[in-house]
């Protein structure tokens, strides 16, 4: 198993803990509940940019992308970007890249890339409730050993940045992942589909969050954590500014899984199946 890090931890949760020795030790410390932000790898660098400018030609080729005021209505254009990131054979080659860098092997299973955006006020439009919605990705039909990788397409402060509470990581949330089906899910709404914000899995009850992780990032960096952790997308409070990403997910058959602390969904491994090919699987 090819496991050198090629790319170096510039933060971490907890904050005083080592850089992982290898790929296997990284994979199994993220499924334990800590974080990491790796510090701009090259391949990440060169997809921020190249996500970055596709923006600009799509949204506001004459003005910069990061103020959304001068962008009326980006959604259907969006729309359009989503899906060429998905079908692109230099995205998929750079995701890989990433991947590369990190140490994961060929047989590493990784989806494709999504382009996400939180505008500053968005919060207020109830269509965008659901974004805010507390949650693990696993109560989405995610399997426990499920990795996500988000990307900042643009320097992100920590103001701007979703939070994690660690101290629920291995601990049940009263929850409402029990009504999640994934093939039932996107067959009636799909990931950009719009439902009431019931449907989404949520805690079900009002919990102490606990002290929140908030990470500040340059465009590039790469932050990777559990998919059983517990996070929140939080609102963007800087004026006239939209924060910009992409995240994928990956998964190394057999590698290490994550506690299933409360998670009752269905669907993983049909999800993977539909979802997920192997990051040596030729384009």
């Amino acid at each position: 198993m090819k496991a050198t890090l090629n790319a170096a931890v510039f933060q971490s949760w907890p904050m005083d803990a080592p850089p992982p020795a290898d790929a296997l030790d990284l994979l199994a410390r993220l499924h334990a509940g800590e974080l990491f932000v790796f510090r701009r790898p090259a391949p990440a660098e060169r997809l921020a940019l190249d996500v970055r400018q596709r923006l600009q030609a799509a949204l506001c080729p004459d003005d910069d992308v990061e103020h959304v005021p001068r962008v009326p209505d980006p959604l259907p254009r969006l729309k359009r970007l989503r899906a060429v990131l998905g079908g692109s054979p230099f995205v998929r080659r750079t995701v890989v890249e990433v991947l590369g860098a990190l140490g994961l092997p060929e047989r590493t299973l990784v989806d494709d890339l999504r382009l996400r955006l939180v505008s500053q006020g968005a919060e207020d439009r109830p269509e965008a409730a659901p974004v805010y919605v507390m949650h693990r990705d696993t109560w989405y039909g995610c399997p426990q050993t499920q990795i996500n990788a988000w990307i900042p397409l643009f320097d992100t402060g920590p103001e701007q940045a979703f939070s994690f509470f660690p101290r629920w990581f291995d601990r049940p949330v009263p929850n409402s992942s029990a009504q999640f089906d994934y093939a039932t899910w996107m067959e009636q709404v799909g990931w950009h589909g719009e439902t009431n914000v019931e449907s989404y899995p949520q805690p079900t009850l009002p919990i102490d969050p606990g002290p929140a992780v908030r990470f500040g990032f340059a465009a590039g960096d790469v932050l990777l954590f559990s998919a059983a952790q517990l996070h929140q997308t939080q609102p963007n409070p800087v004026p006239g500014t939209t924060r910009y990403s992409v995240d994928f997910r990956f998964v190394l058959p057999g590698g290490p899984s994550a506690p299933n602390a409360d998670n009752a969904s269905r669907g993983a491994e049909e999800r993977v199946r539909q979802s997920f090919r192997a990051i040596g699987a030729p384009d």
